[in-house]
């Protein structure tokens, strides 16, 4: 087995940048406000590609769909084929390093055509900031993995903050608070649990991943965490269309699913129940306590915290998952092959 890499470390770093960027986003989501409300805007296009594109899935739900038409776009999608663009529009650009060619062209798209750019970024001194209207920092601290862990989720929370803020929805604001202490404990519970779905899981070539609404984006970064990680096939769907095709073969292939009290909760506990029925390997990220299922693993988030706050810590446990299930096949989680910290094209 390889040695504790950059990745762990990482991992066990995310409740204190969580506590960095709550402490000081507030600041930059005020200005942003402003401005969108000088520029009228009515559209939000938030875009980014891999784990970055997740981060900003998962933040769409933050805003106000009252307020504003809101869309998630991967960014070579946005470049290539969204058109019609005003100044009433605005671009979140999403990217850690903010060198992504895709989601600096995005920007610059978007610049072009006079609409409002924003950086969601944790290099300030980066293309995408420079471009940006405002560049908003995410406060993580260096990443030195190649793999996203703490910044996929100061990318996802920064969204959701400054969305909820924009469309004043000072109730899912307040909730934000002790969301570190909570990150902190889903650690501490993933250690507890994990050497059951190391097991689980070392052997396998593929896997499904699901989530609904706001999980959905979960499911997708939990799939890309064990394809850069460990190159097991994970394919992701949304939990309701799971029924639709792939449950038919289920008892042939681990399932992680992620599944939050939601409103789509009613549904979803159903179908863990049929999933359960056929197939025999089966990990659960979810805040119920309901459930009892024996040969079902569990993390169990301890928090009635919103949905769309606790889909990003729920990434945790996969992370760990997929650094544990790398080393035991002696793979370097920090330098997955063929990847790199960004994608720059000429």
């Amino acid at each position: 087995m390889l040695r504790r890499g950059f990745m762990e470390d990482e991992i066990e770093d995310t409740p204190r940048a969580i506590n960095e960027l709550i402490r000081r986003i507030d600041e930059y989501s005020v200005n942003l406000a402003r401005m969108l409300e000088a520029r009228r805007v009515r559209r939000i296009f938030l875009t980014g590609c891999g784990s970055s594109f997740n981060s900003a899935y998962i933040a769409s739900y933050g805003f106000d769909r009252r307020l504003f038409d809101v869309y998630s776009e991967t960014s070579s999608s946005f470049v290539l084929y969204t058109e019609g663009l005003s100044s009433n529009d605005c671009i979140i650009g999403f990217s850690r390093s903010g060198e992504t060619s895709e989601t600096v062209w995005a920007l610059e798209k978007a610049k072009s055509r006079d609409c409002m750019t924003v950086a969601v970024t944790n290099s300030l001194n980066s293309s995408m900031a420079k471009i940006a209207d405002i560049a908003i920092p995410i406060h993580a601290g260096e990443e030195r993995s190649v793999v996203m862990t703490k910044t996929f989720v100061n990318l996802a929370l920064a969204g959701l903050y400054i969305g909820a803020d924009i469309s004043r929805r000072d109730q899912l604001i307040d909730e934000f608070k002790d969301l570190d202490k909570i990150a902190s404990s889903i650690l501490e519970e993933s250690k507890r649990v994990e050497d059951r779905s190391l097991s689980m899981l070392s052997g396998e070539s593929s896997i499904y991943c699901i989530g609904e609404g706001v999980c959905y984006g979960s499911a997708r970064e939990t799939a890309i965490k064990l394809i850069e990680t460990s190159r097991i096939l994970a394919s992701y769907f949304h939990a309701m269309e799971f029924r639709h095709g792939p449950i038919s073969i289920a008892d042939e292939r681990p399932v992680i699913a992620i599944a939050l009290r939601d409103p789509s909760w009613k549904y979803i506990v159903k179908l863990i129940a049929d999933i359960e029925s056929v197939a025999s390997k089966l990990i659960l990220v979810t805040n119920s306590d309901t459930h009892q299922m024996e040969h079902t693993i569990v993390y169990r988030i301890d928090s009635d915290k919103p949905a769309e706050l606790l889909a990003t810590l729920a990434v945790i446990p996969i992370q760990r998952i997929a650094y544990k299930v790398a080393l035991s096949r002696g793979l370097d989680p920090d330098k997955p092959r063929h990847l790199s910290r960004y994608i720059k094209l000429t």
